[in-house]
This record gives C-alpha cells, structure tokens and sequence, in this order.
C-alpha cells in the first residue's frame, strides 16, 4: 500500500513590534580567540534562539518583552556565559569569549580482564516511515528533535561507538546535523538536560533520503541508564535565506494556498504564515504508531534554548552501544 508522507511544518513567525533590539556579534574562544561555529545562543524556554555562523557571527532580535532576560551563549567543550539584556540598545555588538571547559581526570587503577566483546544497536529503527518533522524558522535557529534511550538492561554497554538518523526527504543542496547526547532532567518533567558529551559531532550532507550515519572519532563514555540521543537542524545564515527564498516566492505567486495566523501576547502582535507544501529543508523521519509512543518518548524544540516540547511523533534514530571502547581501525571515515 502506497502511503504519503505527513509533515509536522514549522513555519516562520514573523513578529510586528516597535520595541524590538537587534544585538550582533561574534562568539570566540578565550583562548586563542579563534572563531566558535554553531554557538547556541538565545533565552532560556522562550522563542528567541539562534546559532553562530561558520565565523562565529550572530545576529538575534530581542522582542521588548524580554528585557529583563539573559542572553545565553553555549558551545560543546567551552563553558556557557550569560550576559544580562537590562542595559542593551539596539545594534549593539558584542564580542562574546567562551573559556574552554577543562575535565580534572582522577587517578585510576586499571585492572585487567578478559571480556567478551558485545555491541548493540538500539533505538528506534523503523525505515517505513509515514512523517517527519522539518524545522523552519528564518528569523531563528537551533531547532531539535530527541529521542529517549533507555539502556537500563543493558548495564555493561557504555561506549559510544556511532549513531544514525533516518532522512526521509531532504530539499536542500546540502545540509549540517549535529548529533548531541543529553541528559534526563528529572527536575523539569524528565525532558532533555544538560549535555553528557562535550564532542562536536556534526556531519555534512547532500542525501537526498537514507540513513545517515554519524561516526564517533573519541572515546565516549555514558554511564546513565537513561538519556536522550538528539539531532539539531544546523542552519547558517545562508541556508536561512535559502529557505526564506523558496517560501517568499510560493507565496507570492500563490497567495489563495497561504493561511494566516494573528495573536497578541503581551502587547506584541505575532503574525504566522502557514502552507501545507514543503519546498525546503531537511525532514527528520518519525513513526506514529502507537507501539513506538508507548516505547519511547519524543520531544522538540524550535531554536536553542526553546521549550522542549512532546513531538508529535516517535523520532526514527539508533544509536550503537558496545561493551568495550572504540578502536582507532574501526573509526569511519566522514
């Protein structure tokens, strides 16, 4: 039976609001003041989230409302910094240092013994897929979907040794994932916490549907029995024009398919523009059986820092577990 893929469409808002504050910069390290690609920066569990540019360029716009926030910035491997939006103005530059985070290794004694080897791969592995969920948003980044990983019977298996996400349709020429793994938070409801790996994991892209695989070069190690393997749509400035483009132009030229949604939060007026045709981006594949809710659990968020939300599907993702630490041989080429 021929069966048509369902999608979950994130669509751009487009917010109206005199009071708006437009804040660009870039985001570099401390240490040799190299460029930081792929910050996540934004406000926490609000809709104000976006990523540095491959040269660690930023540009975000602070609706007034969130004046009395902080601006959060973020990276793999470096430590978050916060800074306080009561004093900024409009255009203002900022010039962000991240400091490298730096791991104290505790004194070990290795003991030896003869194990046999195992390696699983767990997850969801459904390939028959029947939706997927796009992440579009011009005005901000970030956006991504996880799935939870319980592993509690499988004790002894800790070592990362890959993972793999399934693309049912991708639009674009090329595009950038990033595969996080993040912790349980049991203080908000058990969605996804802070992250357990400090490794960039981001691979490059022109699928067009497949598997797509991401191999892990270091030693990884997870010692929870549970946790959430996550993929971010990773969207520069350029993609996001890309996608504004193709939109823009379809609805122009077909403004009778177009559906308009207007609200008013707080004195702000939010317009957003709906169409149920999807002419760019990358789709994430997810299930929507019911067995696949009751065996995991799925949540989304539109931009870094958003508000993880339950998806409305099951995220179709493996991850491969082994019993013993990843081998230089074995290691895939990218």
């Amino acid at each position: 039976m021929k069966s048509s893929i369902i999608l979950l469409l994130l669509i751009v808002q487009f917010h109206v609001s005199a009071g708006q504050v437009t804040i660009k910069g870039t985001v570099r390290s401390a240490q040799n003041v190299e460029a930081i690609a792929y910050a996540n920066i934004g406000i926490i569990n609000t809709e104000v989230g976006t990523i540095s540019n491959e040269d660690g360029s930023f540009t975000i716009q602070i609706p007034s409302k969130y004046k009395q926030q902080y601006l959060i910035f973020s990276s793999l491997g470096y430590q978050r910094k916060v800074i306080s939006l009561d004093s900024m103005e409009n255009s203002q530059f900022l010039e962000i240092l991240l400091d490298e985070s730096v791991i104290e290794l505790q004194e070990v004694s290795i003991i030896s013994q003869k194990i046999r080897k195992r390696k699983v791969e767990i997850g969801n592995g459904s390939s028959l897929l029947l939706s997927g969920q796009l992440a579009i948003d011009t005005l901000y980044a970030g956006g991504a979907i996880a799935l939870l990983i319980d592993k509690s019977h499988l004790p002894d298996l800790t070592f990362v040794h890959g993972a793999s996400l399934f693309i049912p349709r991708n639009l674009m020429p090329s595009f950038k994932v990033r595969m996080r793994i993040l912790a349980v938070d049991s203080t908000n409801g058990g969605r996804p916490g802070q992250d357990i790996l400090d490794e960039q994991i981001i691979v490059s892209s022109t699928i067009r549907k497949g598997w797509l695989q991401f191999p892990v070069e270091n030693m990884n190690q997870i010692n929870v029995s549970a946790f959430y393997l996550t993929f971010e749509w990773i969207l520069n400035k350029e993609d996001r024009r890309y996608i504004a483009g193709k939109y823009d132009e379809y609805m122009r030229l077909n403004p009778d398919r177009v559906e308009y949604d207007t609200t008013t939060i707080n004195g702000e007026e939010v317009i957003t523009r709906r169409i149920g045709k999807v002419l760019a981006g990358t789709i994430f594949g997810t299930t929507n059986s019911k067995k696949d809710k009751q065996k995991f659990a799925t949540y989304h968020r539109d931009n870094s820092f958003g508000k993880w939300e339950n998806s409305g599907g099951t995220l179709s993702a493996k991850i491969e577990l082994a019993n013993y630490p990843l081998q230089p041989t074995n290691q895939a080429k990218q």
